[in-house]
């Protein structure tokens, strides 16, 4: 995603992928009055889903490789390891971006 642009195909396979789940998220009453009564708890702007749909439509491929540029860095690499293995020689060289 840093070097290369995410597809026209993929990236409305995403888009319609984050509406349809939040679409599913507000079938029911509780579900809708959580959704406003969070927003109206935590930001300064209500967001109706009307709103979030166009902010979802607007991203682009070169949108999302600006992102992935900015996350994907030597400075925000993290290791968890789980498990008994404790040399970690074989595996830092791996962690490469």
């Amino acid at each position: 995603l840093k070097k290369e642009k995410i597809s026209d195909a993929e990236l409305k396979k995403v888009k319609s992928l984050i509406l349809g789940n939040m679409k599913l998220s507000l079938e029911l009453t509780d579900d809708i009055a959580t959704y406003y009564g969070s927003q109206e708890l935590l930001t300064d702007k209500m967001k109706t889903v009307a709103d979030r749909t166009r902010l979802v439509m607007a991203v682009t491929p070169q949108d999302i490789q600006k992102m992935a540029q900015k996350i994907f860095t030597k400075k925000n690499i993290t290791l968890a390891m789980v498990g008994p293995k404790t040399d970690t020689r074989t595996i830092v060289p791996l962690l490469t971006l």
